[in-house]
């Protein structure tokens, strides 16, 4: 991520759809934001937040607990009807892009469900990895 968006990588929440337990956004945020601080350059670290239609709450408390760049929404999220302001009570991400990620769930989604999937994301966020 940081090789393509460059500079502007923290300018960004990391939004994680389909989260299930937790996959590996975990391991992304960290790897990540190990990046960064090796910088050296006073770039902000990036916030991932988890989110689903059926939230692992208690698996992610225990995730959030470990870094303070991951939280969650903990109710659920439909993916293809988010609303815009699906951050609003989400610490630490306010006036920040939205980046979906869609971490090793997209396979789950029927063609249908993808194209609204895609149409909201073009709606409600600033892009999607």
């Amino acid at each position: 991520m940081s090789r393509v968006l460059g500079d502007s990588v923290s300018e960004y929440a990391y939004v994680d759809f389909a989260s299930g337990a937790g996959g590996p956004t975990p391991f992304i945020e960290r790897a990540l934001n190990r990046q960064i601080a090796a910088r050296n350059d006073h770039t902000q670290a990036v916030k991932f937040v988890l989110t689903d239609l059926k939230p692992h709450t208690e698996a992610w408390k225990l995730l959030a607990k470990k870094s303070e760049n991951l939280s969650y929404v903990a109710e659920g999220v439909d993916a293809a009807n988010a609303p815009k302001d699906l951050l609003q009570g989400v610490e630490g991400v306010q006036g920040k892009k939205v980046m979906r990620l869609f971490s090793l769930a997209f396979h789950h989604f029927d063609d249908g469900l993808a194209a609204r999937i895609l149409d909201n994301t073009a709606e409600t966020a600033d892009g999607f990895w």
